[in-house]
Order: C-alpha cells, then structure tokens, then sequence
C-alpha cells in the first residue's frame, strides 16, 4: 500500500466463521425435498378444503349464536 501499488478499497478480509454441520443422515437430496414439498401442497389443499367446508356450515347457520349472559 505504502508503494502505491494497491489502494486499501481494493483489499478486505473476511473473518467469519461457519461451523459445519454436515451429517450424511441429514443431508437434503433433491427427490427428498420435492417428496416434503408435495406432502406441504396436500396439507395446504387439506387445510384449504377444511376452511370452504367451515365458512359453508357457517354460512348455513344463518344468525351468530347467542353466548349465555355472564353468571354474577
């Protein structure tokens, strides 16, 4: 630096450290991973169909039900 040859915007040092974790009994693969996407797509279209049947048995309801009046 002092020679002119680099200037000090050009250099940086990075001293992070990542601890690894790697267990080939938790290593991801691509079949694994689109295997739990397609289990989260039905339990979203599971969950999706539970609430349609929901706001329709609420809708069937037609008034809101009354609670009791607080006991004293």
């Amino acid at each position: 630096m002092s020679l002119g040859l680099i200037s000090l915007c050009d250099v940086a040092f990075d001293g992070t450290r990542v601890k690894a974790n790697n267990s080939r009994y938790a290593t991801r693969t691509a079949r694994t991973l689109e295997e739990k996407l397609q289990a989260l797509d039905e339990l979203f279209d599971h969950l999706v169909k539970q609430q349609e049947n929901q706001e329709v048995a609420d809708a069937g309801l037609g008034q809101p039900t009354k609670l009791p009046p607080p006991s004293p």
